[in-house]
């Protein structure tokens, strides 16, 4: 099939990209993604440098506090126990509250544009902050959801301190918990990363039409259902081979890793989205 042209209108040709992408499938989602950044190769790369870039403002701020301004650890104490954080530690937590979430789905609906084959252009990366109080929200309740894993870890260890108190070897009865219950929180919290990966894009893309965090959070449960373990294998894939290129060297993550990492989640998106809509018109 002939390249269709760009275009800036985000419904045009609908069904044009609908006719082009094919269903969903592991290899269909690196094709897909692969084709795409391809043919919008300078953009993404932009984009991924913009991305670093604003995600290390939190870093820099940090250093800032720690070293310069606010060097003194503070202490807490809460019932007799001692307890001590930085101004690192605040930022951190600001951080992943109040930035992640808005830049993280900006950046993904700058790869669902391409995906559509329309001209996105870098503007998007900020799309996320038109819908900044719901990604807000959506991210508190994703942190939920992330927490039952640390859970079942915590009731593995507090199982072995247990048991290790009763034998007087605490340290051993505390690994042997946290191995037990480690690989069953590791499944655990692979199935919730894919059941849930969809949220950010049903928040920010016109097509979902979802009007609340709660909303989108069942969405995306709803949709992920059938293909939850192929979707895990591609976003760990797709982490593993970014982290990958960035360790080999920083050129590579951002030249490779990065804006392929932009276009395969929106792909897998939008190939299951148009199957769930082609599977309501036929019912």
């Amino acid at each position: 099939m002939a390249d269709h042209p760009p275009s800036t209108d985000r419904f045009s040709d609908f069904t044009v990209f609908e006719q082009r992408l094919p269903a969903f499938s592991f290899a269909a989602a690196f094709s897909v993604g692969w084709r795409t950044l391809k043919r919008n190769y300078w953009l993404l790369v932009a984009a991924s440098v913009a991305f670093m870039g604003i995600n290390s403002l939190p870093a820099l701020l940090k250093t800032w506090l720690e070293n310069i301004w606010w060097e003194e650890r503070v202490i807490v104490f809460v019932q007799g126990g001692q307890f001590t954080y930085s101004a690192g530690s605040l930022v951190d937590a600001a951080a992943y509250v109040f930035l992640a979430p808005a830049i993280s789905a900006g950046f993904q609906y700058l790869g669902l544009g391409c995906v559509r084959w329309q001209a996105p252009g870098i503007g998007k990366l900020f799309a996320g902050f038109s819908r900044y109080w719901l990604l807000v929200r959506a991210q508190l309740i994703l942190t939920l959801f992330c927490g039952l894993p640390l859970a079942l870890v915590g009731a593995g260890l507090g199982l072995g301190y247990l048991l290790g108190l009763r034998e007087d070897v605490v340290l051993g009865g505390m690994a042997v918990g946290a191995l037990v219950t480690g690989l069953p929180a590791l499944i655990l919290l692979l199935w919730l990363y894919a059941r849930l990966a969809f949220t950010p894009l049903l928040i920010v893309d016109p097509m979902s039409n979802v009007s609340s965090a709660r909303e989108a959070v069942r969405a995306s449960w709803t949709v992920t259902r059938p293909i939850a373990w192929r979707l895990a294998a591609v976003l760990v894939v797709m982490q593993v081979g970014t982290a990958f290129c960035f360790i080999l060297c920083c050129f590579p993550g951002i030249l490779l890793g990065l804006p392929l990492s932009c276009v395969v989640l929106p792909a897998t998106y939008e190939m299951v989205r148009i199957a769930a809509m082609r599977e309501e018109s036929a019912e």
